[in-house]
């Protein structure tokens, strides 16, 4: 009597497979590859940043004051964009900040367990906002730019009870390097006064 669709026409059960491989690819190749490969450019960055403080503090002994303290800082930039030791505490102080300047109220934050995957923590937590379709909008943008924000998900907006504004909820991702990744520390490292002895 009723024949279903893809038994009418054969040609679908072709295209959909092949329509849904097509997707995951364009995901893979345009989402997750350059993410993975920025994430990629910014350790070696670090690692030869570490090499070359370990490199002047094994022939100088010391270095000038200024100098250690733009590497220090540079090195501090690079840790902050890879989100080395980044916990629950620097990330509810983010999201005030972002939620401040957007003029965006928080009103819940629920913390999911820290996941841990190649070397990388990834933390999760739903959030719930309160604000203007734009000021909503202001912060989300606001987020996209932060170096460890890794995305979101399950995002709901629905008008707030006795209120003009809007009630928003979602799922927010930050991906994050262990505070203990790397084997040595810049401050642990032996300073001889003259390495030729």
């Amino acid at each position: 009597m009723g024949k279903s669709l893809l038994q009418k026409n054969p040609r679908l059960k072709i295209l959909l497979p092949l329509l849904l491989v097509c997707t995951v690819w364009v995901l893979y190749v345009y989402v997750l590859t350059p993410q993975l490969a920025y994430r990629e450019n910014l350790k070696n960055r670090l690692a030869a940043l570490d090499k070359e403080l370990t490199h002047i503090y094994k022939f100088t002994g010391a270095i000038t004051t200024e100098e250690r303290d733009r590497m220090v800082q540079e090195l501090r930039t690079i840790r902050q964009s890879l989100g080395v030791g980044l916990s629950s505490q620097e990330i509810i102080i983010l999201l005030e900040d972002k939620s401040k300047l957007a003029q965006v109220d928080i009103q819940n934050i629920t913390f999911e367990p820290v996941v841990t995957k190649e070397n990388l923590e990834q933390r999760s937590m739903k959030v719930t906002f309160a604000g203007s379709y734009q000021a909503i909008l202001a912060l989300l943008k606001s987020l996209e730019e932060y170096p460890s924000f890794a995305g979101m998900s399950g995002l709901t907006i629905q008008p707030a009870k006795d209120s003009k504004e809007l009630t928003a909820e979602m799922k927010l991702t930050f991906m994050a390097i262990p505070e203990n990744y790397a084997k040595k520390d810049v401050s642990s490292l032996p300073v001889r006064d003259n390495p030729f002895k």
